[in-house]
């Protein structure tokens, strides 16, 4: 944990660290006061600064986007997105949010660059294969499918998914196997029959 900070705020005032916004403030006053933080001398609080505004931006977005605010949702997972181009969180909040107004092609762009960030994200993989289904690229969906497969080679909804986009090719063998490996996996999964 970092020390407190016993410096005088931004405008002369005295403040807590930006640890977590104060109580009283909430959605846009939080932002704001968070935003001063930005300018402070002390690295350390900047960086605490711009991890804790990334996550009220995307805790206001997610809230548009539950009220059907699509641009104001875009808006903030850009904002989060300005300060830090390399969020996972928010680039995947974002694909999920375009493909909810199926912009797919969007969404397809942010999967991708979170992939190119983490190969190792499988939830990505799987979203990302989603999006190719939903495209018509039941292949990339496959390849998409195989690599959170080997990523996470418990889940059932990965299998269960590839065994779809299998039987859409016609390749019902490996459909079978897949469909198989999901039930071994998830025995009273009702999806998955």
């Amino acid at each position: 944990m970092m020390p407190e900070d016993k410096s005088p705020a931004l405008g002369g005032e005295r403040a807590a660290p930006p640890d977590g916004a104060d109580p009283a403030l909430s959605g846009n006053h939080a932002i704001r006061h968070m935003r001063r933080w930005l300018e402070a001398d002390d690295p350390a609080l900047r960086y605490r600064a711009r991890s804790k505004l990334v996550a009220l931006y995307i805790a206001r977005a997610e809230e548009r986007s539950r009220d059907g605010d699509y641009l104001g949702a875009l808006a903030d997972f850009g904002a989060a997105l300005e300060i830090n181009p390399q969020s996972i969180v928010a680039l995947g909040k974002r694909g999920v949010a375009h493909v909810q107004h199926k912009r797919l092609d969007a969404a397809l762009a942010d999967f991708s660059h979170i992939l190119g960030l983490d190969p190792k994200h499988a939830l990505t993989y799987y979203n990302r294969a989603y999006v190719r289904s939903r495209q018509g690229d039941l292949q990339g969906a496959i390849d998409d499918l195989t690599e959170a497969i080997h990523l996470r080679p418990r889940n059932a909804s990965y299998y269960n998914n590839r065994a779809v986009a299998y039987t859409k090719l016609g390749q019902f063998a490996q459909a079978l196997a897949d469909a198989e490996r999901a039930l071994e996996l998830a025995p009273s999964d009702a999806l998955i029959y």
